[in-house]
This record gives structure tokens, sequence and C-alpha cells, in this order.
């Protein structure tokens, strides 16, 4: 037996030796090694296979129990017999093995590391790895798409794995889940919910957002605006409700496979709700805004903020240093979206076009739209209405100027507080819409719409509407929320009725977070990892008429106008203010 009380064998130790140098085995050999020392200079046996209590997890023994047992004290250097060695290294610790050999033991005191070394790498491998240089983090959970499982032949599909909630709202949750495999095909999925409701997407499937939902295994409970009327069926979560889920898959033959993990999922209070505590790559661990701010109502946090882009429109014209009179994408290239009939005309680029849609009256701004006048219709290529839009990206962004140097956008953001004071349109086939907006495709592409506004609601009682869109990363579709309104069908928090007045619709935006504010006050609230992490512009325009909304009326009274007191953008020191 050796001075340390037991035997370590060369074998064993000279792995947590050489793996000391490889980072991704480092910290479990370490810790294995150090209880080895530590376990030994108390006078016991090293432990290196299963646990005390019986289980294969190694025994824990505290850094600050090892650092101790370790640290150069009289009572150490006794009894392992190296009273004359200034520092205990791992070749010492293989010298009193019994199995060791000389030249084992020279290879391993050429690599020098000692215990103390040791010990301070477990502890700094105990802090959150950081991503390798170069190496894409994983914020939208493209590795939890994959089921490594194999099928049994003849049995059912294998378990879905990975059941998590991607966004979470106040009255809807997106769930998402692995591909189960099977030896033939899988056909469905079933979403059990714990109070009994069983949702089914499958394959056969036609609805578009159903067929969605099914070829990215994900579904949205409930989705009370694509998809089924939820308040007619009963199922719809109520606000601040608390559900759990399980998924299971059906192969060809019926067989469904044994549940997933238990998911349990609280939708957010409809206003104020606690937001639980996480880390997160670009929110510093100091960070407790989110977490301890009542965040219900703005004048409880805009002393955080700085103003850093704002528009009165109190000048004479557009300020072209702020805004651009077209969209990221070109009508002009037959871009027209939503089946939208207005033609928004660019004055900046063409100020002779015929047609101004923005009226400066000295205090505010005016998007006005008209029928098209039959001598512009070619220009306006063929669209019945001619209407304005205006977005902070630079025309030219993306490319380089003649010094080499990218060439900004007018404005754009990652997380911040943005706010316009405006006066919807309320005639049938007007819809006023103020949002930010990716203008790349790339990676998440994502959409936040700040207000919606139908200037006549075909679904009920006249609404503001906000909406989250984004691109799945994995299966590069978009994905959107239910279209929640405000007033909620429970009620509301403000007065919502006198739309002949401004009133200030905003968005507060941060990691994991999103939440829509009217007049001040929150009326719907988002969390998730698949909120947004890219930079995005503001937009504001005014469309007439839509595949959403309707075609106006002959008879509608021209022009028809959106008018905007100011547009401001906010950020806390974190993100830039």
């Amino acid at each position: 037996m050796s001075a340390f009380g037991s035997s370590v064998s060369v074998p064993a130790v000279s792995a947590i030796a050489t793996s000391v140098q490889s980072l991704p085995y480092k910290k479990l050999t370490l810790a294995l090694l150090v209880s080895t020392v530590a376990a030994c200079s108390d006078g016991g046996e090293a432990t290196s296979g299963p646990g005390s209590d019986g289980s294969n997890t190694p025994a824990v023994v505290t850094t600050e129990s090892t650092l101790a047992a370790q640290s150069g004290n009289a009572g150490m250097a006794a009894e392992t017999g190296f009273e004359d060695d200034p520092v205990l290294t791992v070749a010492d610790v293989a010298s009193q093995s019994q199995d060791t050999d000389a030249g084992e033991v020279e290879e391993l005191r050429d690599l020098g590391t000692s215990v103390e070394t040791a010990l301070e790498q477990i502890e700094a491998e105990s802090e959150p790895a950081e991503t390798a240089p170069g190496e894409p983090i994983d914020f939208f959970g493209r590795g939890l798409e994959v089921d490594n499982e194999s099928p049994v032949a003849g049995g059912p599909p294998t378990t879905p794995k990975n059941l998590r909630a991607e966004l979470i709202s106040n009255d809807w949750v997106q769930l998402n889940w692995a591909p189960s495999n099977d030896d033939s095909d899988v056909r469905a999925y079933k979403i059990y919910r714990g109070d009994g409701v069983v949702y089914t997407v499958s394959a056969a499937d036609t609805d578009f957002h159903l067929n969605r939902y099914w070829r990215t295994t994900s579904f949205i409970d409930c989705n009370f605006t694509h998809v089924r009327d939820c308040s007619n069926n009963g199922t719809t979560p109520a606000v601040g409700s608390t559900h759990t889920y399980q998924v299971t898959a059906i192969d060809t033959q019926g067989n469904e496979s044994a549940r997933s993990n238990l998911l349990e999922v609280r939708l957010h209070e409809a206003s104020g709700a606690t937001i639980p505590r996480f880390t997160d790559p670009w929110l510093d661990s100091e960070d407790d805004f989110m977490f301890v701010r009542d965040l219900s109502r703005t004048a409880n946090f805009m002393d955080q903020f700085d103003l850093v882009f704002s528009d009165e429109f109190d000048g004479p014209h557009i300020d072209p240093q702020k805004w651009t009179t077209s969209l990221t994408w070109r009508q002009e290239d037959q871009n027209i979206i939503n089946g939208e009939m207005q033609y928004f005309v660019d004055t900046q680029s063409n100020p002779d076009f015929g047609y101004n849609p923005f009226i400066l009256t000295g205090e505010t701004l005016k998007i006005s739209a008209i029928k098209t006048p039959p001598e512009l219709s070619q220009r306006a290529l063929g669209q019945p209405f001619l209407s304005g839009a205006l977005s902070t990206h630079e025309v030219s962004s993306g490319q380089l100027d003649s010094n080499g140097q990218l060439i900004n956008d007018k404005y754009a953001t990652t997380y911040g507080y943005v706010e316009g004071r405006i006066k919807v349109g309320t005639v049938a086939g007007m819809l006023t819409s103020f949002y930010l907006f990716r203008r790349w495709e790339g990676e998440q592409a994502p959409e936040i719409d700040i207000i919606e506004y139908l200037g006549e609601n075909p679904y009920g009682a006249e609404k503001a509407f906000q909406t989250y869109h984004y691109k799945d990363v994995v299966y590069g579709n978009t994905q959107s929320s239910p279209t929640m309104a405000y007033p909620r069908e429970n009620g509301s928090v403000a007065d919502f009725k006198d739309l002949s007045e401004f009133h200030t619709y905003g968005v507060l935006w941060e990691p994991n977070l999103v939440i829509w504010y009217v007049d001040g006050e929150e009326v719907q609230r988002m969390t998730g990892p698949q909120v947004a992490r890219q930079s995005m512009n503001i937009i504001l325009y005014l469309v007439t008429g839509s595949a959403w909304a309707q075609r106006p009326a002959d008879n509608a009274p021209f022009p028809l106008e959106v008018e905007i007191d100011y547009v401001r953008a906010y950020k806390r020191k974190p993100w830039g203010g």
C-alpha cells in the first residue's frame, strides 16, 4: 500500500495528467485527481469508481476542502512523504503507486502539473464555459432539434426529445420538440395538456399553419387567430394559468411512442408578471433590470434609459438623415406584399413623381393616401391607391463607401424601448402599421409589430394588434405568434375607445423579453429564447387595402390620413444608451 493509503494505477493517473491539456475532459479528470489526493491525505481510500451512495457519480470534494488538504501544511507533507518537495505534482501522485515504473513517472513529471494548478483549473472550469472564438452560440436551439436514438424495427417511434417552451405570453405558449425517428414514417404528434386537452398535428393537415406545425415539430397553445377559435372550443389557456405538456409520436401503423419529458409552463399575468432569473451570454450577471423592476408601466423604468433617436416632425420636410421614404423591399421589383393595394411613393428618390403623401403641419406628420390618378397609374405599377412609408434603413446599407467603410443604417437598434404617438386611421380599409423590422434575410430575420390597427376590424371590436414574426433557423419558414389584441376579450387596463385622439404605442425589447404598451401601460408580454437578437429598423406606414384590410370604399373620405406626433427610441447603458 502506498503512502496515500491505496494503490493508484499508473494508467489512470497518466490519463488524468495528460488530459489536463485537453479541455473537454479537463474538469472531470482533475476532479478525480484532486478527490484522490484529498481523500488519501485524510487517510481514506481513493474513490475512482461509483460514489459513496452507490451511484455512478464520482464523489464530490469541495474546492475549499481540497485546497486546505494540499496547501503545504506540515501534516499533509508528513503523511505523503514529500516533506522536501515544495509543490505536490501529478507525477508525485503517480510515484506512490505500486504499478508505476520510473519512465512513466518521468513522463508525468515533464508535464509539470501541480495539484495546486489542477485545483485552480477546476475552479476556472466551474465558471460557465465561453464559446471558442469563431464558434457560434446556439441561441435558437438548432442542437435541440436532433434525436440520435435509433427506432426499434416494428416498434413505435422514438420518444419525442427536448420538449420546451420557445415563447411564452399571457394566454399562449409556443412548444417545440425534436422530430422522432421510426423504421417507417412518423405521421402525427399528439400534444397532451395536463387538464385533459389533447391536440394533434399530422402530415395530413392541409391548413397552412397546422401544416407548418407538423413540418417544424412545434405547436402554439392556443393560436387563437391563425388556426382555431379557442374561445369557442374552450381550450384557451387562461391568462396567467399554469399547465403541463407532454408529446407523443405516431407512425403509419398507428404505433404511439412513449410520452416525452413533462414540461410545466406558467403563462404571464395580465400585467407586471415576475420574470424568473436566467443567464444569457449577452446579459451581464449583475444586470437585474428585468428581474427587480416593475415593468407594467413605462414611468417605472424610463429613468434607466437615454434618448438615442427621435423625430418630432416639426420641420418643413421629412428628415433624410433619419428616414428613407421607401421600404427595404422595392415595389419597382414587383415586391407587392400581403396583397396590398397601395403604391408607396418614394419622394426622396423620385421627387417629381406627381404626388407627395407626407404632409408636415409644423407640429405633426400626416401620411395621406389617395386614389391613384389615372395619369399616375403606370408609374404606380397599376396600384389603385397612393400612400407613404418611412423606414430608418439606409438604401445603400451593406455597401462600402469610398474609404472601404461599411455604410450604416440611419437608425437600427438591438434592444431598447421604442415609442410613437400616433392617431391611427379609423376608416374601413386603412391599416396603420408601426413596427421593428430586420432587413437582412439571414439568421432569424425578426419583426416586432408595435401596433397594427385596422380602420374597421372585421374580427369584432376595434383593437390594437401586436404580433411577433421570425424565421425558424432550422427549417427556414416564418413563425408567427398569435395576433394579440388590446383590449383583450376579458377586459383592458385602460380606456381605448376615443380613437379621435392620439395614443402612444411602445415596445420594450430586452434579451428574451418583449413587452407592448399603450399609453404607457403594459398590454402584452412575451418571453423566451426565440425573442429577437438582431438589430432592426423602425418602420411606419399606411396601408390602403390588403389581404387583411378590406379595400377602401369608393365613397371613403379621401384623403385617408394617419397622423404622427413623434417617434422616439431609447436605450439602457448595456445596449448603447
